[in-house]
């Protein structure tokens, strides 16, 4: 009998590993961050801004706000969601706050792995499907992402070439996991990883250049993707890159990556940046190193921006919000530092690569099969004897 019973334990324990280990599986950890901000706003007159804060992605989530009008008068509105802060006043106000992000490090959840192991085809479909009306603003051309370039078909012959297709109709059967590996590749190729100062360059200049940084790298990757059809944006933020043992802490840098739609899922993130400190993952693959701050849909300048419907943001880069120096919008001066912080402030280790644990978690399901099969057999094998 007790035999049976310890039979019986091991199915019951198999059953419940097969159910929870995958959902938990792909999970790494949760780290809030603490941002600190610091805002002055001064023009003439009444005046609307929104300050950038991190916007809900399916990897991360702004849990609260803590702010104060410390001079001047005003209203502020908050939304989560979104990502920002609407500041309503007038001539001049000075506004800071302690903004708390939560950062879910994920590696190719199943649900990611099962949305990205279909055909190219089949993940279009879906996606215009899901997206309707805004599918076509997603994908069309911008002024970043301009794949009406005359120079662009040079560059998209070449990366046919170098994957032996000869036609951009051959993309539709393989993988969307596949599809958007090669793109990577293809830019990693071309582009040799290397500072950029002085703003953001044209995509099509930095690729006969060989030269770029994480800007360059994500047009490049976003050019090619929004022209096969995948939509795709970018995310503008920080990575928590060296560990200083002497403060305790992060040395936080500026960023830049893209993010690709998929459906039932949302924005997931893709790191194409070859360079000192970055990921080295596949789609969806999430460091808790990440803060997305600004969502780039590849505008112009900040002239075309509504500041009372969208965040400050300089789209050719020569001021993004975090930098302390100030900027001149319209008839406002804006100064917006912002720093970061890991909360609480623990070192991040990424002890399994996220290739690795992607294998891991698509051959788990087979393992677990296997498993409770075994079990039951035992188990009845077990009842039998009794």
């Amino acid at each position: 009998m007790k035999k049976t019973q310890v039979y019986i334990a091991f199915a019951i324990l198999a059953l419940v590993v097969s159910i929870f280990t995958q959902n938990i599986l792909a999970f790494k950890m949760n780290v809030t961050y603490e941002l600190h901000y610091s805002a002055e706003i001064s023009g003439k007159g009444q005046f609307i801004i929104n300050i950038p804060i991190p916007p809900k992605l399916s990897w991360q989530e702004t849990l609260n706000v803590n702010g104060t009008i410390s001079k001047g008068e005003g209203e502020v509105y908050y939304d989560l969601v979104k990502g920002y802060v609407r500041i309503n006043s007038r001539n001049y106000v000075k506004y800071d706050a302690k903004v708390y992000t939560s950062i879910t490090g994920t590696y190719s959840s199943k649900d990611v792995l099962k949305k990205l192991n279909v055909t190219l085809d089949e993940y279009l479909a879906e996606v215009r499907k899901d997206l309707g009306e805004n599918y076509v603003k997603l994908v069309g051309p911008t002024y970043w992402w301009n794949y009406t370039d005359p120079r662009f078909e040079f560059f998209l012959k070449d990366f046919l070439e170098d994957n032996n297709i000869t036609s951009v109709k051959e993309l539709g059967k393989l993988r969307i996991s596949e599809v958007v590996s090669m793109i990577r590749s293809y830019v990693a190729r071309k582009l040799n990883y290397m500072p950029i100062s002085g703003g953001r360059q044209n995509v099509f200049e930095a690729l006969n250049r060989s030269l770029g940084d994480c800007s360059e790298y994500s047009d490049a990757f976003a050019v090619f993707s929004r022209y096969i059809g995948i939509p795709t944006l970018r995310c503008i933020g920080y990575v928590a890159n060296e560990w200083n043992s002497k403060l305790k802490e992060y040395d936080i840098i500026g960023h830049a990556w893209p993010i690709i739609y998929v459906s039932g899922v949302g924005w997931i993130p893709y790191e194409v940046t070859v360079g000192p400190g970055y990921l080295k993952g596949s789609p969806g693959d999430v460091s808790p190193k990440y803060i997305c701050l600004v969502i780039d849909e590849g505008a112009k300048s900040m002239e075309y921006l509504d500041l009372e419907k969208e965040v400050i943001y300089d789209p050719e880069e020569h001021w993004v919000p975090g930098s302390s120096s100030a900027v001149h919008i319209d008839n406002l001066t804006v100064t917006l530092e912002i720093t970061v912080k890991p909360k609480p402030q623990i070192e991040i280790h990424e002890e399994i690569r996220a290739n690795s644990l992607s294998i891991l978690v698509m051959l788990f399901p087979i393992i677990t099969t296997i498993m409770l099969s075994l079990a039951i057999m035992v188990t009845v094998g077990a009842f039998r004897e009794h």
